[in-house]
Protein backbone atom coordinates (compact mmCIF):
# COMPACT_ATOMS: atom_id res chain seq x y z
CA UNK A 1 0.00 0.00 0.00
CA UNK A 2 2.89 2.35 0.76
CA UNK A 3 4.15 1.77 -2.76
CA UNK A 4 0.86 3.04 -4.22
CA UNK A 5 1.07 6.19 -2.12
CA UNK A 6 4.61 6.84 -3.39
CA UNK A 7 3.51 6.40 -7.01
CA UNK A 8 0.70 8.90 -6.51
CA UNK A 9 3.17 11.36 -5.03
CA UNK A 10 5.50 10.94 -8.01
CA UNK A 11 2.62 11.41 -10.43
CA UNK A 12 1.61 14.61 -8.68
CA UNK A 13 5.17 15.88 -8.81
CA UNK A 14 5.45 15.03 -12.53
CA UNK A 15 2.19 16.84 -13.24
CA UNK A 16 3.43 19.87 -11.29
CA UNK A 17 6.67 19.92 -13.29
CA UNK A 18 4.78 19.59 -16.58
CA UNK A 19 2.47 22.42 -15.55
CA UNK A 20 5.47 24.65 -14.77
CA UNK A 21 6.99 23.78 -18.15
CA UNK A 22 3.74 24.64 -19.89
CA UNK A 23 3.59 27.99 -18.12
CA UNK A 24 7.16 28.68 -19.18
CA UNK A 25 6.30 27.95 -22.82
CA UNK A 26 3.22 30.18 -22.61
CA UNK A 27 5.38 32.96 -21.21
CA UNK A 28 7.91 32.54 -24.02
CA UNK A 29 5.15 32.59 -26.64
CA UNK A 30 3.67 35.74 -25.12
CA UNK A 31 7.07 37.43 -25.14
CA UNK A 32 7.67 36.44 -28.76
CA UNK A 33 4.22 37.70 -29.78
CA UNK A 34 4.87 41.05 -28.12
CA UNK A 35 8.23 41.36 -29.87
CA UNK A 36 6.71 40.63 -33.28
CA UNK A 37 3.84 43.04 -32.62
CA UNK A 38 6.28 45.78 -31.62
CA UNK A 39 8.36 45.17 -34.75
CA UNK A 40 5.26 45.29 -36.96
CA UNK A 41 4.13 48.53 -35.33
CA UNK A 42 7.58 50.03 -35.82
CA UNK A 43 7.58 48.92 -39.48
CA UNK A 44 4.12 50.44 -39.99
CA UNK A 45 5.30 53.74 -38.53
CA UNK A 46 8.36 53.73 -40.81
CA UNK A 47 6.27 52.97 -43.88
CA UNK A 48 3.76 55.67 -42.92
CA UNK A 49 6.57 58.19 -42.53
CA UNK A 50 7.96 57.19 -45.92
CA UNK A 51 4.55 57.61 -47.54
CA UNK A 52 4.19 61.10 -46.10
CA UNK A 53 7.73 61.96 -47.19
CA UNK A 54 7.02 60.84 -50.76
CA UNK A 55 3.79 62.87 -50.71
CA UNK A 56 5.74 65.97 -49.71
CA UNK A 57 8.32 65.32 -52.42
CA UNK A 58 5.59 64.94 -55.05
CA UNK A 59 4.04 68.23 -53.98
CA UNK A 60 7.40 70.01 -54.15
CA UNK A 61 8.24 68.78 -57.65
CA UNK A 62 4.75 68.85 -59.14
CA UNK A 63 4.45 70.87 -62.35
CA UNK A 64 1.76 73.47 -62.96
CA UNK A 65 -1.56 72.75 -64.63
CA UNK A 66 -3.43 69.50 -65.03
CA UNK A 67 -0.40 67.34 -64.26
CA UNK A 68 0.16 69.30 -61.05
CA UNK A 69 -3.45 68.72 -60.02
CA UNK A 70 -3.10 64.98 -60.63
CA UNK A 71 0.18 64.93 -58.70
CA UNK A 72 -1.52 66.76 -55.83
CA UNK A 73 -4.27 64.13 -55.75
CA UNK A 74 -1.69 61.35 -55.63
CA UNK A 75 0.15 63.18 -52.84
CA UNK A 76 -3.10 63.61 -50.89
CA UNK A 77 -3.85 59.90 -51.22
CA UNK A 78 -0.36 58.94 -50.08
CA UNK A 79 -0.56 61.30 -47.13
CA UNK A 80 -3.95 60.04 -45.99
CA UNK A 81 -2.78 56.43 -46.42
CA UNK A 82 0.28 57.19 -44.32
CA UNK A 83 -1.85 58.74 -41.59
CA UNK A 84 -4.20 55.75 -41.63
CA UNK A 85 -1.31 53.29 -41.43
CA UNK A 86 0.28 55.17 -38.56
CA UNK A 87 -2.98 55.39 -36.61
CA UNK A 88 -4.29 51.89 -37.27
CA UNK A 89 -1.15 49.84 -37.89
CA UNK A 90 -1.22 46.47 -39.58
CA UNK A 91 -3.68 44.98 -37.09
CA UNK A 92 -6.16 47.77 -37.79
CA UNK A 93 -5.77 47.17 -41.51
CA UNK A 94 -6.37 43.45 -41.01
CA UNK A 95 -9.51 44.19 -38.99
CA UNK A 96 -10.76 46.47 -41.78
CA UNK A 97 -10.11 43.80 -44.41
CA UNK A 98 -11.96 41.21 -42.33
CA UNK A 99 -14.90 43.58 -41.97
CA UNK A 100 -14.94 44.26 -45.70
CA UNK A 101 -14.82 40.53 -46.53
CA UNK A 102 -17.71 39.89 -44.14
CA UNK A 103 -19.73 42.68 -45.69
CA UNK A 104 -19.00 41.68 -49.30
CA UNK A 105 -18.13 37.96 -49.34
CA UNK A 106 -18.90 37.26 -53.01
CA UNK A 107 -17.02 40.29 -54.28
CA UNK A 108 -14.09 39.37 -52.02
CA UNK A 109 -13.97 35.84 -53.43
CA UNK A 110 -14.07 37.18 -56.99
CA UNK A 111 -11.25 39.63 -56.26
CA UNK A 112 -9.14 36.86 -54.72
CA UNK A 113 -9.80 34.62 -57.71
CA UNK A 114 -8.80 37.44 -60.08
CA UNK A 115 -5.61 38.21 -58.16
CA UNK A 116 -4.76 34.50 -58.04
CA UNK A 117 -5.34 34.18 -61.79
CA UNK A 118 -3.12 37.20 -62.51
CA UNK A 119 -0.35 35.87 -60.24
CA UNK A 120 -0.55 32.45 -61.90
CA UNK A 121 -0.31 34.06 -65.34
CA UNK A 122 2.68 36.14 -64.31
CA UNK A 123 4.49 33.19 -62.77
CA UNK A 124 3.66 30.91 -65.68
CA UNK A 125 4.74 33.45 -68.30
CA UNK A 126 8.02 34.03 -66.42
CA UNK A 127 8.72 30.30 -66.38
CA UNK A 128 7.88 29.94 -70.08
CA UNK A 129 10.12 32.83 -71.13
CA UNK A 130 13.09 31.29 -69.29
CA UNK A 131 12.77 27.96 -71.08
CA UNK A 132 13.23 29.49 -74.57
Amino acid sequence: MAETHTNKGNQGQSFGNANKGGQHHNQMATTATRAVTDQAQHAAENIAGGMRSVAGSIREHAPEGMLGTAAGSVADSLESGGRYLQQEGFSGMADDVVGCVRRYPIASMLICAGVGFCLARMLTSNNNSRSF
